[in-house]
This record gives structure tokens, C-alpha cells and sequence, in this order.
């Protein structure tokens, strides 16, 4: 086992979940997107959580790994009801810092509590349920080595055949606006402005290529941990993914999945959906249930969708928003069928027609109800819209929808109810995965 996921977050103390400071409101975005990218933190059932930043006990040129239990709260800022208590991870920060050795100045810091930087991304991981073993690791002041700090953490794990998860911890530019801490830097835009079209487009070496006066400019605190998050993910890299971005306060706040491995391996969640249409049109065998990878064993919402590969436009689909039988493979089989056959606005497909479609599998994440469609992030989140007697659901990150009120819309006019009706809002997230390749 080695490093299964890798995302990146802010770490300003705003960003803190259940914190109701005024500011909170100025970046609601980042807030629900790192509880979404720790949502998928814990979906991995790591052994050990790795969270780097420039936070916590912070020396001039050497790494300290905290490796007592992360806990405090946000007392300081008005909200000690938010509290954070991780369990330790002792020996895997031992067997870090072993694998590190000579490659770079590192030490296991002594006992002692944490800022509100460092907590913030240790309370979203609590809040998604999450209490086992963590460590955090402090960017030194002048930091050198950080790539042979990323590789030790994946030969750790690997070593102790157990499955890490890391995230990367920091801000971005400093200076958006005149509002910024350190002031406003045209170049402080454009610092961001790379960072954030380098990840859009999974080209996370592109990130490295920032120019130095820039990255000097900008102020920014997450270069250093982003260095340690990219060598921990390794060259063969997966599921890079930019959940949100913006820039409140003139601090800029991203948060992405790095690496994920097992979003790498679900293409057999289409290659079924194909086979048991290629079955159910009389083209081939009936298949068996593959072996999934564990983030996906649980049963789900699914939806599956065939679009013709010339024009991309609609041809078939079906699916639920819960599940209905006891496996993930089973729910994609049966919603394939349904899709194939049983769509009443276009017809049953002919056996002619598969060969020319792209299959794609949504798998859905839990329903959340929503009292504040601000909530809403029409790129992460679905809606599910309900009256006693029907439901309507628009998938997220659809072309041209950026207002939560027109995904709402949308989904009132597909279930037939009235906007002056009472109905409930529900928000989930999903992963998309098609053959197109």
C-alpha cells in the first residue's frame, strides 16, 4: 500500500467548519468544497492522515512532525464549540521520519498546541467523520528538501504496507487587493491565476513553473506543502480535480483532489454498464460483477447516460438518487438495463447504435438538506428537489449552470412542482466517470 489520495486546501482559520464569525459568509465556497475533499479523504479509510502546511511548530530549516494528538479549538476566534481531537500517529511519524533520514532536516516536535491554521484542516477531517491516526507536518521558515519529505511519506507507508492520505495545507497569493494582508500585487493575480488554470487542467507539474517573482510577490504560503503533496502523489497521478476557488479578503483560497488513485481504476463501472447493454441487446455474454476498488463497494445513487460520440447529444438515460440493491456493481447493471431499454422519451436502443455511444456512470454521495441555496455549488453539487409525492434531480458541474436558483429551477420544472409549493433541497456530490477514451 502507499499513498491512495492527495488534496489540497486552505488553511485560514475563516475556512474553519461550524465557525459563525461575519467573514464565514465571504467564503462559503471553500468551506463546503474541503468538506467535500475530506469527505473523499475518509472515503479512503486511510491508516494515517498526513496534513502539511506552514502552520503549527514551525522552525527555521527543519521539518517538525507533530506526532502527539491534534487537538484544540477556535476559542481565540469565538467558536469553542468547534473543537478538533485526532488521535496520534506515533509510530507512522516515527517510520517518517526514518525514511526521510539524511534527504532532509526533520525531527519529531515536541508536545504542545496547535495555532488555528493548523486545526482548520484537522476540524473539516473531523467533521467528516473522521478521528484516527494524524500528523502534521510544519513547513520550516526557509524549507528545503520538500520533495524528498513527499517521497519519504509514500516509501512510509509502503514500508508499514498501509494506505496514507495527505493534505496539503496553504493559501495561495497574499495580495489580491488592496484588502490583503500584505497589500495588493498585480502579480499576485497572476501567481493565482496559473496555480488555478495548472490544476483545471491536471497538469500539476505546470504548477512548479510558476515564475519565481511571482510566486515572491504573491506572498503565498502553500508552495513549499504543495511540493511535499505532489511527490507523496508520484508520477503516476490520478483523478486531479479543482473543486473551488476564490479570493475573499485578498487572500486566494483553493481547494482540489491532487491524486486520488482509486478514481484511476472505476473505468470498469462504464466497461460493465457497456457489457450488460452489449447482454441485454442479445451482442454478447452476460457479464460478470467486477472486483471494485473499496471507495467503491458501498451501495450508491447511480445514473448512467449514452451520448452519441459524433454530436455528444443525449440518447438514453436512467437512474435513482438511492440504491436499491446491495452492491455498486449490481446498482450499475440494473440502472444500465433501464437505461438501454426503458427510457420513455427516446425509445429503446437498438443493437446497432452501442457501438457509435460514450457510456457514462454518475455515482452519487449522500443527500445533505440545504436551508441556504447559498450552500449550493452548482460545479460540486447536485440538487434533489421533493414534494411528498415526486422528486426531481439535476446532476452537477452541467454546462452554462452557475446559479444554485437555476439548478433549483430545473429541477422543480422536471418534477412537475410549482415554486410556490413547499418542497425540500437537497445537495450531493457525484463522480462522473464515461469510456470516452
Amino acid at each position: 500500500m502507499s499513498v491512495s489520495v492527495v488534496v489540497w486546501m486552505g488553511h485560514a482559520p475563516v475556512l474553519a467548519p461550524g465557525l459563525s464569525v461575519p467573514e464565514s459568509a465571504a467564503c462559503a465556497r471553500s468551506r463546503d468544497a474541503m468538506a467535500a475533499a475530506c469527505a473523499r479523504v475518509v472515503g479512503h479509510e486511510p491508516h494515517v492522515v498526513v496534513v502539511v502546511g506552514a502552520s503549527g511548530p514551525r522552525r527555521g530549516r527543519h521539518w517538525s512532525v507533530v506526532h502527539s494528538p491534534i487537538e484544540g479549538d477556535f476559542s481565540a476566534l469565538g467558536g469553542p464549540e468547534v473543537r478538533v481531537s485526532l488521535a496520534p500517529a506515533g509510530d507512522a511519524a516515527r517510520a517518517l521520519v526514518e525514511a526521510v533520514g539524511s534527504a532532509a532536516p526533520i525531527a519529531l516536535a515536541a508536545p504542545g498546541p496547535l495555532d488555528p491554521r493548523a486545526l482548520t484542516p484537522a476540524a473539516h477531517l473531523s467533521a467528516a467523520g473522521w478521528a484516527g491516526p494524524t500528523m502534521h507536518i510544519a513547513v520550516p521558515r526557509a524549507p528545503t528538501g520538500a520533495a524528498e519529505v513527499g517521497a519519504a511519506i509514500t516509501r512510509a507507508a509502503a514500508r508499514r504496507n498501509e494506505r496514507w492520505a495527505v493534505v496539503v495545507a496553504g493559501n495561495l497569493s497574499h495580495r489580491l487587493s488592496d484588502r490583503a494582508p500584505a497589500g495588493f500585487s498585480p502579480n499576485g493575480a497572476r501567481f493565482d491565476q496559473h496555480v488555478r488554470r495548472a490544476v483545471r487542467s491536471g497538469d500539476l507539474d505546470a504548477v512548479r513553473a510558476v515564475p519565481a517573482d511571482w510566486a515572491e510577490e504573491a506572498a503565498e504560503d502553500c508552495m513549499a506543502a504543495f511540493a511535499v503533496g505532489l511527490a507523496a502523489a508520484g508520477k503516476r497521478r490520478a483523478g486531479t480535480e479543482l473543486l473551488a476557488y476564490e479570493g475573499p479578503f485578498g487572500v486566494g483560497y483553493l481547494t482540489a483532489i491532487l491524486h486520488d488513485a482509486e478514481r484511476g481504476l472505476p473505468s470498469v463501472l462504464p466497461a460493465l454498464a457497456r457489457a450488460v447493454i452489449g447482454w441485454q441487446l442479445g451482442l454478447g455474454p452476460q457479464p460478470r460483477a467486477p472486483e471494485l476498488p473499496r471507495a467503491f463497494t458501498r451501495p450508491a445513487g447511480v445514473y448512467v447516460s449514452l451520448y452519441r460520440r459524433e454530436d455528444g447529444k443525449l440518447r438514453a438515460s436512467a437512474g435513482r438518487h438511492e440504491p436499491r440493491w446491495d452492491t455498486l456493481a449490481d446498482e450499475v447493471a440494473d440502472v444500465a438495463r433501464r437505461a438501454a431499454t426503458q427510457d420513455p422519451r427516446m425509445g429503446p436502443l437498438r443493437s446497432d447504435e452501442l457501438e457509435s455511444l460514450v457510456v457514462e456512470v454518475t455515482v452519487l454521495g449522500p443527500l445533505e438538506p440545504v436551508d441556504d441555496v447559498d450552500r449550493i455549488n452548482p460545479k460540486i453539487h447536485g440538487v434533489l428537489v421533493s414534494t411528498d409525492q415526486r422528486t426531481g434531480l439535476l446532476l452537477p458541474d452541467l454546462p452554462g449552470l452557475v446559479r444554485p436558483s437555476d439548478q433549483i429551477a430545473i429541477a422543480l420544472r422536471k418534477a412537475g412542482i410549482s415554486p410556490r409549493e413547499p418542497y425540500v433541497v437537497h445537495r450531493f456530490t457525484a463522480l462522473r466517470i464515461d469510456d470516452s477514451t
